[in-house]
């Protein structure tokens, strides 16, 4: 596979994925194949499947790297997220909110930069 790379360096968690991505939106291949594989499952015999999901499971694999970049990241921007409720908990508890979620989501906290990064954290990557 030519652009084994590029697969790679994506880091999605499906083949489908890998194939909508940005990098692969000027492949024709890419586009047909991503078609193939959304519109003609069935049609797959059972070693094909298998094949695909081998190959799923070789493209899709996160490399270390792109893997730290992703948690250390994530760190980050949960640290940041910390730091933004530790500055602002007497605005916190004048906003009488019974969850996190609330706080973040309220109308006061779409007012400030910091708040903003925190809506954007917690909407990304925290399950309410």
């Amino acid at each position: 596979m030519q652009h084994a790379e590029i697969y790679y360096a994506v880091g999605a968690n499906t083949l489908q994925s890998v194939l909508r991505s940005r990098e692969m939106k000027d492949d024709p291949m890419a586009i047909f194949t991503l078609l193939l594989l959304e519109r003609y499952p069935e049609r797959f015999t059972g070693e094909q499947k298998d094949r695909i999901n081998t190959w799923e499971a070789k493209l899709c694999e996160k490399s270390q790297e792109v893997q730290a970049r992703a948690d250390s990241s994530q760190e980050t921007a949960l640290v940041r997220l910390q730091q933004v409720f530790a500055e602002n908990a007497h605005r916190i508890v004048q906003l009488e909110k019974e969850t996190l979620r609330e706080v973040v989501m309220s109308n006061q906290a779409r007012s400030h930069e910091a708040w903003k990064h925190a809506q954007n954290f917690s909407c990304a990557n925290l399950i309410y």
